[in-house]
């Protein structure tokens, strides 16, 4: 008999005049083990929603994300290696962000475009596992769709655009439905400036589980995402995952340091408190003109904290 064992049956088992210590040694121990038993519980439940709410958040969102100082980044593929030949960095792709507004007939909910390589962003975000149709390859070309009667009724060639399952029930489309992208960015024409407008095909549904993604996201490619935004060959930054997922980068770290001078890296916890700013300032849904204060992507980010 071990000596543990020993002494706790010494005290369990007591003599007839000291029953009652006897009591009182088991309540002590039964109150002891449910006390511990619920801690244990509630520290498991804990962790297991701390684990998912990460991997649904880094499942749409890079590591780490390097942006420039001021302006663009110009689309040089050469940046792109450097930045995939840190030590510690699993792959690198380069992106278009920026805020627009998706309408269909007269409803409309605005949106964070995000403009993505769909031949690479796979290997950085995992949207893919989360798409209930299309894929990432059904961005990579434009679909041959026929209009509806009011819009001519013809046959035109669109680019595709994928979106959530909650932001698809909002707007009542389906894959393969013609929507229209609204930019806050004017453009001068012979009866002053209006909104830019571009038509997209939805080519795919995914649902992450996570209401601000599942209505504020949308995924194009990213040479449709620089023509929409008239950002010609720039980037608005480069995404990339890391095998360690960091939460904040030191000053000193590698990826800031291939960073700079020009631009700066920052982890993924900022990327997603960008991500539910963003969203909080999206247009309303509805059949009433939206109303919101829009800015021009290229300087709305200079003041987000992402950047």
């Amino acid at each position: 008999m071990s000596w543990e064992l020993f002494v706790g049956l010494r005290y369990l088992r007591a003599r007839r005049r000291v029953a009652f210590i006897s009591l009182i040694s088991l309540i002590s121990l039964l109150g002891v083990t449910i006390g511990v038993a619920t801690l244990n519980i509630v520290l498991a439940v804990m962790t297991g929603f701390e684990q998912d709410l990460r991997d649904k958040i880094l499942g749409f969102n890079p590591h780490i994300v390097v942006v420039s100082y001021s302006g663009a980044l110009a689309a040089d593929q050469g940046l792109v290696e450097q930045v995939r030949g840190v030590p510690g960095v699993v792959a690198a792709a380069p992106f278009v962000y920026g805020q627009a507004m998706l309408t269909v007939g007269r409803s409309a909910s605005g949106v964070v475009v995000r403009g993505i390589d769909p031949a690479a962003a796979g290997a950085v975000v995992d949207v893919e596992r989360h798409l209930e149709s299309g894929s990432f390859a059904a961005l990579a070309s434009p679909h041959r769709v026929t209009l509806p009667p009011e819009d001519g009724g013809t046959t035109v060639e669109l680019p595709g655009v994928l979106i959530g399952a909650e932001l698809a029930r909002q707007l009542g489309v389906v894959s393969g439905s013609v929507v229209n992208l609204v930019s806050p960015l004017a453009t001068s024409g012979p009866s002053g400036l209006v909104p830019r407008i571009k038509r997209f095909v939805l080519a795919g549904v995914f649902e992450s589980g996570m209401y601000d993604y599942d209505t504020t996201l949308a995924y194009v490619a990213l040479p449709d995402a620089q023509r929409f935004f008239d950002l010609r060959q720039g980037l608005s930054g480069i995404g990339s995952p890391t095998s360690t997922a960091p939460v904040r980068l030191p000053a000193g770290s590698k990826p800031r340091s291939a960073a700079s001078p020009t631009g700066r890296a920052t982890g993924w916890r900022s990327t997603a408190t960008s991500s539910r700013r963003s969203s909080s300032r999206r247009w309303s849904t509805g059949s009433s003109s939206a109303s919101s204060s829009w800015s021009r992507p290229s300087t709305s980010w200079r003041r987000s904290p992402w950047w």
